[in-house]
Protein backbone atom coordinates (compact mmCIF):
# COMPACT_ATOMS: atom_id res chain seq x y z
CA UNK A 1 0.00 0.00 0.00
CA UNK A 2 0.88 3.89 -0.69
CA UNK A 3 -0.88 6.62 1.11
CA UNK A 4 0.32 9.66 -0.05
CA UNK A 5 -0.68 12.78 1.96
CA UNK A 6 -2.53 15.40 -0.94
CA UNK A 7 -4.42 18.30 1.48
CA UNK A 8 -4.98 19.53 5.07
CA UNK A 9 -7.56 21.35 7.19
CA UNK A 10 -7.46 22.70 10.55
CA UNK A 11 -10.77 23.53 12.88
CA UNK A 12 -9.47 25.74 15.40
CA UNK A 13 -11.22 25.56 18.80
CA UNK A 14 -14.06 24.13 17.87
CA UNK A 15 -16.59 24.33 14.68
CA UNK A 16 -18.18 27.58 15.23
CA UNK A 17 -18.15 30.12 12.19
CA UNK A 18 -14.79 31.26 10.82
CA UNK A 19 -12.62 28.77 12.60
CA UNK A 20 -11.59 26.11 9.47
CA UNK A 21 -8.54 26.95 8.41
CA UNK A 22 -8.00 26.28 4.74
CA UNK A 23 -6.96 29.06 2.73
CA UNK A 24 -4.53 30.09 5.02
CA UNK A 25 -3.11 27.17 6.03
CA UNK A 26 0.45 26.89 5.28
CA UNK A 27 1.13 23.39 7.32
CA UNK A 28 0.42 20.64 9.81
CA UNK A 29 2.48 18.42 11.84
CA UNK A 30 0.58 15.77 14.38
CA UNK A 31 2.74 15.42 17.50
CA UNK A 32 5.20 12.51 17.41
CA UNK A 33 4.97 9.69 19.27
CA UNK A 34 7.87 8.95 21.50
CA UNK A 35 8.62 6.45 24.17
CA UNK A 36 10.22 7.79 26.97
CA UNK A 37 13.24 5.13 27.67
CA UNK A 38 16.02 4.63 30.10
CA UNK A 39 19.69 3.60 28.60
CA UNK A 40 21.26 1.02 30.93
CA UNK A 41 24.63 -0.87 30.74
CA UNK A 42 25.28 -3.38 33.25
CA UNK A 43 28.14 -4.05 34.93
CA UNK A 44 28.24 -7.52 33.57
CA UNK A 45 27.41 -7.09 30.42
CA UNK A 46 29.18 -5.85 26.92
CA UNK A 47 26.02 -4.18 25.34
CA UNK A 48 23.82 -0.91 26.61
CA UNK A 49 20.32 -1.79 26.54
CA UNK A 50 17.71 0.81 25.97
CA UNK A 51 14.65 0.18 28.33
CA UNK A 52 11.09 1.31 27.04
CA UNK A 53 7.81 1.26 28.00
CA UNK A 54 8.52 3.59 30.56
CA UNK A 55 5.64 6.35 29.30
CA UNK A 56 5.57 8.45 26.28
CA UNK A 57 6.82 12.04 25.54
CA UNK A 58 4.64 14.80 25.88
CA UNK A 59 2.79 15.38 22.45
CA UNK A 60 3.12 18.80 20.75
CA UNK A 61 1.49 19.15 17.62
CA UNK A 62 2.03 22.31 15.61
CA UNK A 63 0.37 24.08 12.39
CA UNK A 64 1.58 27.09 10.29
CA UNK A 65 -1.00 30.06 9.19
CA UNK A 66 -0.12 32.54 6.69
CA UNK A 67 -1.10 36.22 7.28
CA UNK A 68 -2.95 37.16 10.32
CA UNK A 69 -5.36 35.36 11.74
CA UNK A 70 -7.16 37.39 14.56
CA UNK A 71 -9.72 34.11 15.75
CA UNK A 72 -6.14 31.49 16.24
CA UNK A 73 -4.74 34.60 17.80
CA UNK A 74 -7.91 35.01 20.68
CA UNK A 75 -6.85 30.97 21.54
CA UNK A 76 -3.42 32.26 22.99
CA UNK A 77 -2.51 31.74 26.49
CA UNK A 78 -6.13 30.80 27.22
CA UNK A 79 -6.99 28.95 30.43
CA UNK A 80 -9.16 26.25 29.14
CA UNK A 81 -7.97 23.50 26.57
CA UNK A 82 -9.65 23.51 23.57
CA UNK A 83 -10.47 20.82 20.78
CA UNK A 84 -8.44 21.11 17.68
CA UNK A 85 -8.97 19.03 14.25
CA UNK A 86 -7.37 18.31 11.98
CA UNK A 87 -8.25 16.22 8.36
CA UNK A 88 -6.13 14.77 5.77
CA UNK A 89 -7.08 14.15 2.41
CA UNK A 90 -4.64 11.14 1.65
CA UNK A 91 -4.50 9.19 -1.34
CA UNK A 92 -4.03 5.02 -1.56
CA UNK A 93 -2.07 5.15 -4.74
CA UNK A 94 -2.24 1.19 -5.25
CA UNK A 95 -6.55 1.76 -5.17
CA UNK A 96 -6.66 5.48 -6.71
CA UNK A 97 -9.22 5.92 -3.90
CA UNK A 98 -8.88 9.02 -1.44
CA UNK A 99 -8.92 8.68 2.01
CA UNK A 100 -9.80 10.49 5.24
CA UNK A 101 -7.47 10.78 8.45
CA UNK A 102 -8.56 12.57 11.07
CA UNK A 103 -6.48 14.19 14.37
CA UNK A 104 -8.53 15.51 17.52
CA UNK A 105 -6.69 17.25 19.99
CA UNK A 106 -7.51 18.61 23.20
CA UNK A 107 -4.97 21.25 24.30
CA UNK A 108 -4.04 24.54 24.58
CA UNK A 109 -2.41 27.02 22.13
CA UNK A 110 0.89 28.14 23.61
CA UNK A 111 3.10 29.36 20.94
CA UNK A 112 2.64 31.89 18.47
CA UNK A 113 5.88 32.90 16.59
CA UNK A 114 5.75 35.40 13.96
CA UNK A 115 7.92 35.21 11.63
CA UNK A 116 9.93 38.42 10.13
CA UNK A 117 8.08 40.58 7.75
CA UNK A 118 9.25 41.10 4.07
CA UNK A 119 8.04 43.09 1.49
CA UNK A 120 6.98 41.26 -1.62
CA UNK A 121 6.77 38.36 0.91
CA UNK A 122 3.95 36.66 2.71
CA UNK A 123 4.78 36.57 6.76
CA UNK A 124 3.38 34.04 8.49
CA UNK A 125 3.04 32.23 11.99
CA UNK A 126 4.05 29.05 13.20
CA UNK A 127 1.77 28.05 16.05
CA UNK A 128 1.76 25.50 18.62
CA UNK A 129 -0.13 23.43 21.44
CA UNK A 130 1.23 22.26 24.56
CA UNK A 131 -0.60 20.41 27.53
CA UNK A 132 -1.99 18.06 25.06
CA UNK A 133 -4.30 16.02 27.55
CA UNK A 134 -6.34 13.85 24.72
CA UNK A 135 -5.16 12.42 20.93
CA UNK A 136 -7.33 10.52 18.59
CA UNK A 137 -5.99 9.79 14.95
CA UNK A 138 -8.74 7.88 12.90
CA UNK A 139 -7.51 6.52 9.33
CA UNK A 140 -10.15 6.17 6.96
CA UNK A 141 -12.41 5.98 9.50
CA UNK A 142 -10.65 3.57 11.86
CA UNK A 143 -9.06 4.16 15.01
CA UNK A 144 -5.91 3.89 15.22
CA UNK A 145 -4.40 6.04 18.44
CA UNK A 146 -6.63 7.46 21.09
CA UNK A 147 -5.61 8.82 24.21
CA UNK A 148 -7.25 10.23 26.93
CA UNK A 149 -4.94 11.60 30.12
CA UNK A 150 -7.63 11.79 32.28
CA UNK A 151 -9.51 8.85 31.73
CA UNK A 152 -6.03 6.75 31.23
CA UNK A 153 -7.04 5.70 28.46
CA UNK A 154 -4.28 4.74 25.81
CA UNK A 155 -5.39 2.45 22.95
CA UNK A 156 -3.47 1.33 19.62
CA UNK A 157 -5.90 0.07 16.99
CA UNK A 158 -8.48 -0.75 19.23
CA UNK A 159 -6.32 -2.65 21.83
CA UNK A 160 -6.30 -1.39 25.06
CA UNK A 161 -2.35 -0.98 26.15
CA UNK A 162 -2.80 0.22 29.76
CA UNK A 163 -5.28 -2.63 31.05
CA UNK A 164 -3.20 -4.58 32.98
CA UNK A 165 -1.95 -0.94 34.67
CA UNK A 166 -5.54 0.32 35.87
CA UNK A 167 -6.39 -3.32 37.04
CA UNK A 168 -3.19 -3.21 39.40
CA UNK A 169 -3.40 0.45 40.14
CA UNK A 170 -7.04 0.24 40.64
CA UNK A 171 -8.00 3.10 38.51
CA UNK A 172 -11.22 3.32 36.81
CA UNK A 173 -11.15 3.27 32.56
Amino acid sequence: MLYLQKGSSLVAGDDGPGNLKTHNLDSTALPALEEMSEAHHAAGSIFEIEWGNMGMKALQPTFKLKGWDPQVLGLMGQKKRKIWTIYGNVIDKVEDEEVEVTAIIKARLAKVAPDSFERGKLMGHDHSMHEVVGYKLFFNGVEKIWWDHFAHIWRVDGVDQLADERRILRLPG
